[in-house]
């Protein structure tokens, strides 16, 4: 039994045969290209990951890290109005 201060030993192994890190990449993989999308799955994302760290404090200072950016950055390219180019139309003789 570890202390309530002892950290786990990165890399450690689970029941099912893959690592944190690894655990962490498929998540990536099946999360992020669909959070690009719909802002939502960050939140999945999110919850995802503290249940593969089981530490929520790192779980919550990740998603600020993180998350929040790519949550701001998203929001802020979908409110911004596009902007229209306009090809010069061929000039008539």
């Amino acid at each position: 039994m570890r202390n309530s201060g002892e950290k786990l030993i990165l890399g450690r192994r689970r029941r099912l045969g893959y690592t944190d890190g690894e655990l962490n990449k498929i998540v990536d993989g099946l999360v992020h290209p669909k959070a690009r999308k719909d802002l939502s799955y960050w939140a999945w994302d999110a919850l995802l990951h503290g249940i593969i760290e089981q530490d929520p404090e790192v779980t919550v200072e990740k998603f600020i890290e993180y998350n929040i950016p790519e949550i701001i950055k998203q929001t802020i390219r979908t409110k911004r109005p596009r902007k229209v180019w306009r090809t010069r139309k061929a000039h008539t003789k």
